[in-house]
């Protein structure tokens, strides 16, 4: 049985997650104003690899022209992905038959501590993400 499948079988949200995101970051202070704002493109994949068998890019842009872009490789267990790159360190399962939860520390960031939860809708290929830090996050992307 290939990786693919067993991610379908163990983590059947974060399989129909495979595929390209992209959208918008906002970030917000605690009292709603816009403290940054740029686009996303996030490429997820399923790579069917042994010791990685989760893969993501992420690329931010913001209208200064601003660039970043950064890659993760997760390991799998227990129905839970791992990261643990020079940028990440977190995890990420499932809660419901359309919602994800990671949770992640930045290295660069002393005390940071970010939680998402991305919801995949059912046939019409969007996901909203919530981050929860020192700022509030929405991300609305399809």
């Amino acid at each position: 049985m290939t990786m693919q499948k067993n991610f379908s079988d163990v983590m059947p949200v974060l399989a129909r997650h495979n595929g390209e995101w992209t959208g918008d970051y906002i970030y917000f202070s605690s009292q709603g104003e816009i403290l940054d704002r740029h686009k996303s493109h996030l490429i997820c994949r399923i790579t069917g690899g042994e010791k990685y068998p989760y893969y993501q890019q992420n690329t931010y842009t913001w209208n200064d022209g601003r660039a970043e872009q950064f890659e993760l490789h997760a390991t799998c267990k227990q129905a839970r992905i791992w990261f643990d790159t020079d940028r990440i360190q977190g995890s990420c399962w499932e809660i419901d038959s359309k919602t994800l939860m990671l949770n992640w520390i930045r290295k660069d960031i002393p005390k940071s501590y970010f939680q998402a939860m991305p919801v995949l809708e059912f046939g019409i290929g969007l996901k909203t993400m919530f981050w929860l830090n020192e700022f509030a996050s929405v991300k609305l992307r399809s």
